[in-house]
């Protein structure tokens, strides 16, 4: 308990009862992993910079804004590939105005209530077999096998 009085006084209880989200933060890592995966090391190579820029990028501008500006920069960027963008950067925000709509919420929500109440009956259905797992199952086996 000596060990945590440092972190338990009433100034450091109001610290972590700050205002903001950290959904911004947990968007901009979905986007980065979209790109440069954390199973592939990118660490040795410019990827990695050049992949978290168009990240953060399409993250901050929208995709159609982005890819516009830097074409644009480049001097590349043709009508159809421009009208290619702007449709998927309408699809994007749709999508997410879309999902925000109270009845898609509650669909949702009841879809994975009824996910969860049949796995429930499920394991509630094994449990009363038999089938489950336990612990020692896989080692019980491999000593019978050695006799």
């Amino acid at each position: 308990m000596e060990k945590l009085e440092g972190y338990i006084t009433e100034e450091k209880l109001k610290q972590s009862r700050h205002p903001y989200s950290t959904q911004p933060n947990e968007a901009i890592h979905n986007a980065i992993n979209q790109s440069a995966p954390k199973r592939i090391d990118y660490s040795r190579t410019n990827s990695l910079c050049g992949r978290m820029s168009v990240a953060i990028g399409v993250n901050s501008e929208g995709l159609e804004n982005y890819i516009s500006e830097v074409t644009n920069k480049l001097y590349c960027l043709s009508c159809s590939t421009q009208s290619h963008f702007l449709k998927k950067d309408y699809r994007k925000n749709y999508k997410s105005n879309y999902d925000k709509q109270l009845h898609v919420k509650q669909r949702r929500r009841d879809e994975k209530r009824t996910k969860t109440k049949t796995k429930l009956k499920q394991s509630r259905a094994d449990k009363k077999k038999g089938t489950t797992y336990q612990s020692g199952m896989a080692i019980h086996l491999i000593a019978n096998e050695d006799l």
